[in-house]
């Protein structure tokens, strides 16, 4: 029971970081701070591999260089692709850009260019193998069981400790003395057993 106990406390600890790094992230993505990526595909490889996990953050177009790394939505797919970028060019309105991209494992050129102006998007962080662990972490087949097991530890950690065995004894008198048998007066007992 004492083992159970420590691990809901363990595990209480680790959501509480947990929920306060994830209401930090939520709030730096709600100020338009990071956007959280999962890369679905293997055009970025071996520096960028599928199922990673990108923290994308503004950087100002002007100031992206041509092999910077940027995240740009495609008018083609309606996702975001974050490739390299090849070449840099003015655009048509002042402080516009136009990009050509393409992926470190693709043969070819996007199919595309990218006007960009104001900010875009740039890798800053990346976790390898954690867009694998939030998509499975997002499945119902696993959060459901995984949230009863937590709560169950957490309530568990809750519980009032019973009291020790040690701790319900009364004390003993401090005032009691012990007696013991060699002091007796041993030749007394026997002669008044005889009589």
């Amino acid at each position: 029971m004492r083992a159970l106990r420590s691990l809901g406390n363990i595990v209480l600890w680790i959501l509480a970081a947990t929920g306060i790094a994830a209401g930090g992230l939520w709030v730096a993505h709600s100020a338009g701070l990071v956007q959280p990526l999962f890369v679905v595909s293997g055009s970025m490889e071996p520096g960028i591999m599928t199922g990673d996990l990108l923290f994308s953050i503004p950087k100002d177009a002007a100031a992206l260089n041509v092999g910077d790394v940027a995240t740009l939505p495609s008018t083609l797919t309606s996702k975001l692709v974050t490739h390299r970028v090849i070449e840099i060019t003015p655009g048509g309105a002042a402080g516009e850009f136009v990009l050509r991209m393409k992926g470190d494992n693709n043969e070819f050129l996007d199919s595309e260019d990218y006007a960009v102006s104001g900010t875009v998007l740039v890798p800053a962080a990346q976790i390898s193998g954690g867009g694998y662990f939030v998509a499975t972490m997002s499945k119902p087949g696993v959060v459901i069981p995984l949230a009863i097991t937590v709560l169950a530890l957490v309530a568990l950690s809750m519980l009032p400790r019973p009291e020790s065995e040690s701790d319900s004894e009364p004390d003993e008198d401090p005032t009691t003395e012990a007696v013991s048998f060699d002091a007796l007066p041993t030749e007394n007992v026997l002669a008044e057993a005889r009589e």
